[in-house]
């Protein structure tokens, strides 16, 4: 890769992102495509969150991706959002346009097209449940209520941000039935759905804020788990249950493509940029399954 003064830079901010494979995909679609182009992770302590937007400004960033924990607090510091991240309310990636900061949602999409093209996967008529309540659930959600499913369950520990995500679903795909479930009380029937997501960043069993026992998960389930790092223990219950699993390394992948045409123009090198994901995936033992 060649740095000069024409190299235009994109990045990632959150914290922490010394974990992320954003900067190894994304530099190996700019060099798949011989373009001038480099992404580097941006470490950004919460309590800076505004002088890096400052930052991005000042540098000269053509746009950035945003990760844990600023998905819904950059939004304040942007110019101007696109309508889907205006009505999930969460940001995952931004475009710097002449000092002004746009921003997007690529998240929902991402997930959609890794359950299309990994698993022919259509969400139309299925029952959903949706594990947690953050920046990603918003738009995995909201995006898969525009698809007509028969119902989405919102499982989440906070009360308050279940049903402020029931009620943000219930507002951009009125048709859809949507209920809230706390985790208080909820031992005593289990849980159906036909795809299950969980959005959490919780790894560990023993992490979860619920017996997975509760949840009914058999031959027919897809289980899925946007996290991509293992061990991912949520999965391996799972697939040990006879479910198909599907880990987060599609979502990650197509969430980037759909990133890199919103700061470029251009189509992403797909296979290029899986591959390199696969590769960094390779020898970590990634849960994931094909059909």
């Amino acid at each position: 890769m060649r740095i000069d003064g024409n190299t235009k830079l994109v990045g990632l901010i959150g914290y922490p992102v010394t974990n992320s494979l954003s900067p190894l995909i994304h530099n190996a679609a700019f060099a798949c495509l011989g373009i001038n182009w480099c992404y580097i992770p941006l470490p950004v302590k919460p309590a800076l969150l505004a002088d890096a937007m400052s930052g991005m400004r000042a540098l000269g960033f053509s746009g950035f991706n945003v990760t844990m924990p600023f998905k819904v607090e950059v939004i304040s510091f942007l110019d101007e959002l696109d309508e889907v991240s205006r009505s999930v309310g969460a940001v995952n990636t931004v475009r710097v346009e002449e000092g002004r900061l746009v921003g997007y949602n690529t998240d929902g999409i991402g997930f959609e097209t890794a359950l299309a093209r990994e698993f022919s996967y259509d969400v139309e008529g299925k029952s959903i449940l949706v594990i947690g309540a953050g920046g990603a659930a918003k738009s995995i959600a909201v995006t898969l209520a525009q698809r007509k499913p028969s119902s989405i369950t919102i499982f989440n520990r906070t009360p308050s941000r279940g049903i402020k995500l029931r009620e943000l679903i219930e507002s951009n795909a009125p048709g859809v039935n949507v209920k809230y479930l706390a985790a208080d009380g909820c031992e005593e029937s289990p849980i159906n759905a036909d795809l299950i997501i969980n959005t959490t960043p919780l790894k560990r069993e023993e992490d979860f804020f619920f017996p997975l026992s509760i949840i009914r998960v058999g031959k027919e389930q897809l289980v899925c788990d946007i996290n991509y790092f293992p061990p991912l223990p949520f999965l391996q219950w799972a697939r040990a249950s006879g479910a198909r699993v599907m880990d987060g390394g599609g979502m990650l992948l197509y969430q980037a493509a759909a990133a890199f045409k919103i700061w470029t123009g251009i189509e992403a090198p797909i296979e290029a940029m899986k591959l390199a994901l696969l590769d960094a995936l390779g020898e970590m033992g990634s849960c994931q399954e094909k059909p």
